[in-house]
């Protein structure tokens, strides 16, 4: 009855059927005429469609992004650093993940995982080295981190590619991440030359938003929470 399908693949199968409704009401709008009196309805059809289609996935990630933040806070061993990843920033509104991955100290070779979020940079340190390239929470629900540098605010972060000269032989400097602020200098192995520059653009977009949303709004008073 199941054809060998796991559970999960049917209870997803109710939203891959909302995905599919735009899709269908565009087919269906393309062969009707603009004469028809079915034609404004079919578009109202539409626009409520793909509307509600961005609400939902919307709220999927919302609530993905709130998994994840619950995830760091059981997982992450602060010690005397006081974050609420799950809380709102100081400017910026909810905290979000915006990118995440395993990366490798270039001189060490030590494992660690970054976390980009809209205000700062954590890098932490696994208790027990994966091996793996990817990271994933699931897999990691019973793995503790540490930090391994005080965390860089997105708006000291710069992050840049090195040159081929600043690299050891056997290195790909088209892998290798650079991330610093006025205090700190890491150097950073990136899975791929095409993660690395993920994670570039994300932290150039990431320090974007938050030089624009800074510039319309008040100065506040410092709050003791960490992040801007």
């Amino acid at each position: 009855f199941t054809r060998g399908m796991p559970l999960s693949s049917f209870l997803i199968k109710p939203m891959q059927r909302i995905t599919r409704y735009p899709l269908l009401i565009s087919k269906i709008l393309e062969h009707t005429p603009t004469t028809s009196t079915d034609h404004q309805f079919l578009v109202e059809a539409l626009n409520l469609a793909d509307d509600f289609l961005k609400r939902l996935n919307e709220n999927v990630r919302l609530k993905e992004n709130e998994e994840r933040l619950e995830w760091l806070q059981s997982n992450v061993i602060l010690n005397d650093l006081v974050i609420n990843f799950n809380g709102d920033t100081n400017k910026l509104g909810p905290r979000k993940i915006l990118h995440y991955g395993i990366l490798t100290k270039v001189k060490s070779g030590k494992e660690l995982v970054g976390f980009l979020f809209n205000d700062f940079l954590l890098l932490v340190q696994p208790s027990k080295a994966s091996g793996a390239t990817q990271f994933n929470f699931q897999r990691n629900s019973n793995v503790l981190y540490k930090i391994y540098k005080q965390p860089i605010l997105v708006k000291d972060l710069t992050a840049t590619k090195v040159s081929t000269d600043n690299v050891e032989s056997g290195t790909d400097a088209n892998r290798v991440l650079k991330v610093q602020d006025k205090k700190q200098t890491i150097a950073l192995l990136t899975s791929s030359a095409n993660e690395c520059s993920l994670w570039l653009r994300r932290i150039e977009d990431a320090k974007k938003k938050y030089l624009k949303i800074v510039s319309f709004t008040k100065s506040r008073p410092k709050s003791s929470k960490y992040g801007a």
